[in-house]
């Protein structure tokens, strides 16, 4: 493990090293980091960095963590550094992502939070870093954290550059919590009766304290046997992917942090989902559906139970993140909340990469007028 010195800005303190792996002193801070999270994000917390790390195949994780004045950590961002900054040579250091990872956004401590992302800046600005731009993916764009990201980046008087995008979102305190039709409820209960007529059907969710493996090993059966598996992006047909899977999976079990959802023909499951639960929220990670099933709609049913289940937990949870691609058919009809999703670049020192970020935009276009133009 190669770390840089501690670099002092002000009363904060940042720290870039090399890892491979989590150890327990550093999964114990990010825990307690985490727990004071100005917002929530399951996929940065130990228990799913650590076995990403492990099986995903990153050979070495630039990880950057942010201290207060008391030492204490009050931001991670895990990094990863790139030669190229969408096309251009020009050295970047960008949120590092794997297939499971459905949202990037830092764990920051919610006191300070602009101060420990000031203090990202200036260690980017100062020539310690490895590069002065830095690129932060699939951030959520409509909270405190985005708003403390650009407050910091104004100060700074750094370039930046935000693509937004938008995903389904169910807002479980908000009055209409569906973007289920009438009509389509109404074609939605035909099919479950039809479903019935074929023996007893029925649905579940784990309970707590509940022996969770069983459940593991028929969500990634069902998730195997259908076009997922056939096309080698179910977890169990990709390297790393099970176990990845199940390691993060067996922990979020032993926190309490995890969700499993059936529905059951004649005690088979034909229908299995899969979500993480953070701070007040739920991500909402994998389903897959038995698919000689797929003219029922299990997988829309199944999620239409899962909605029943948080809306009776909502003075528990207050949303639940589809962590859907963006105009993800059936989620976006499903759930018509969304939530706003950003790609930050911020420039905090160089003059040609300040142009780059700040003219980002005409560059693409010139690039593809010039693409256009080459092939007529």
């Amino acid at each position: 493990m190669n770390a840089t010195p501690l670099k002092h800005l002000g009363s904060y303190r940042v720290e870039a090293r090399g890892v491979r792996h989590v150890d327990r002193v550093l999964a114990d801070e990010i825990d307690a980091l985490a727990r004071v999270a100005i917002e929530p994000n399951v996929f940065h917390e130990s228990w799913m960095l650590a076995p990403a790390l492990a099986h995903l195949g990153a050979a070495e994780l630039l990880l950057v963590a942010v201290r207060d004045g008391s030492g204490t950590l009050s931001g991670l961002f895990p990094l990863h550094l790139e030669r190229r900054y969408h096309g251009v040579p020009l050295r970047c250091l960008r949120s590092w992502q794997h297939d499971y990872l459905f949202l990037g956004s830092p764990l920051v401590a919610a006191d300070g939070a602009e101060r420990t992302i000031g203090a990202l800046l200036d260690w980017c600005a100062s020539g310690d870093a490895p590069a002065g731009v830095l690129e932060l993916l699939d951030v959520r764009a409509d909270g405190p954290l985005a708003a403390a990201i650009t407050a910091a980046s104004h100060a700074r008087g750094c370039a930046m550059r935000v693509a937004k995008s938008e995903r389904a979102l169910l807002d479980l305190r908000a009055p209409s919590r569906s973007g289920v039709s009438g009509k389509h409820k109404k074609e939605l209960r035909r099919l479950e009766r039809r479903l019935g007529d074929l023996g007893r059907l029925d649905y579940s969710d784990l309970a707590a304290g509940e022996d969770a493996e069983p459940w593991l090993e028929r969500f990634l059966a069902l998730e195997a046997a259908g076009w997922k598996g056939r096309g080698g992006t179910a977890l169990a047909a990709r390297s790393g992917g099970r176990a990845f899977f199940l390691a993060a999976a067996r922990e979020a079990s032993r926190r309490g942090r995890l969700q499993m959802l059936e529905m059951r023909l004649d005690g088979a499951a034909i229908a299995a989902k899969c979500n993480f639960i953070g701070g007040e929220g739920v991500f909402m990670f994998k389903i897959a559906y038995d698919e000689r099933y797929a003219k029922y709609s299990p997988g829309v049913l199944l999620e239409l139970f899962g909605m029943g289940v948080l809306q009776a937990g909502a003075t528990r949870f207050a949303w639940a993140d589809s962590c859907a691609r963006p105009e993800h058919f059936m989620a976006e009809r499903l759930w018509s909340d969304r939530r706003a999703l950003g790609d930050y670049s911020i420039c905090a020192r160089g003059r040609v990469a300040r142009a780059l970020i700040t003219h980002a935009d005409r560059l693409r276009d010139l690039k593809r007028y010039v693409t256009a133009s080459a092939r007529t």
